[in-house]
């Protein structure tokens, strides 16, 4: 292999991603991948050439090493059959700008994952190619705009307005249930009104509870979703 010649070409394309004024495809970006695992075979650094083939299968997972380039047997053609069960890592969601996005190895709004290498493209609204960026393994994932609302995010604000009218709802229906057994206390004439006032401030105090436990469950998942 002639190494000199791969250092040099792998050189020239890093340099080049930042100058891109075009998407990236799939198929490039797992060719970019394979370079570096090329490299990184070459420098005898077996995690990292496993990392980089593992980048390319998961875009191009179909692709053979050519005979000429390794015959079937070759250490370097296990390692790359090895590297479709290799581990990428804990994704990491992407920030995009507002009303634009990011493509992740050319695959719009996927996310960063964490043990492999990675060609992020920013997108503006107008989808106008505004950045490329390549992304080692431990580097820090920029922001180009306000976090992803998570569902998680999407109910809270819901569960926290109902659960805070369900407490509210409580409070009152408790006042209620209060006034009503004063006024059965006060102002019970009959049977029929010790009935009636009976009736209303169970009413009253049921409701009371039931509210009350709503408003803590919807809390309690609120607290723990946060």
């Amino acid at each position: 292999m002639d190494v000199s010649g791969l250092l040099v070409a792998r050189d020239q394309a890093t340099a080049a991603l930042p100058c891109l004024q075009e998407p990236i495809g799939l198929s490039d970006a797992a060719a970019f991948h394979r370079m570096n695992a090329l490299v990184a075979f070459t420098a005898q650094n077996k995690g990292w050439a496993l990392a980089e083939f593992h980048a390319a299968r998961r875009l191009e997972p179909g692709y053979v090493i050519p005979r000429e380039v390794a015959p079937s047997g070759h250490r370097l053609v296990r390692l790359y059959e090895d590297a479709l069960s290799a581990d990428e890592g804990e994704p990491e969601a992407v920030n995009p700008p507002l009303g634009g996005h990011v493509a992740v190895d050319g695959v719009p709004g996927a996310p960063r994952p964490g043990d492999i290498s990675a060609v992020l493209q920013v997108f503006d609204a107008d989808d106008t190619l505004t950045e490329t960026v390549y992304l080692l393994p431990g580097d820090e994932l920029p922001s180009w705009g306000p976090p992803p609302v998570t569902l998680a995010d999407q109910v809270r604000l819901p569960l926290s307005i109902t659960g805070g009218a369900a407490l509210l709802a409580s409070g009152a229906f408790t006042a209620l249930a209060l006034r009503n057994a004063e006024l059965h206390a006060t102002e019970m004439e009959s049977l029929e009104d010790l009935a009636t006032y009976r009736q209303r401030t169970n009413s009253f105090t049921w409701a009371a509870l039931g509210a009350g436990g709503a408003g803590l469950v919807l809390g309690t998942t609120v607290a723990l979703t946060w």
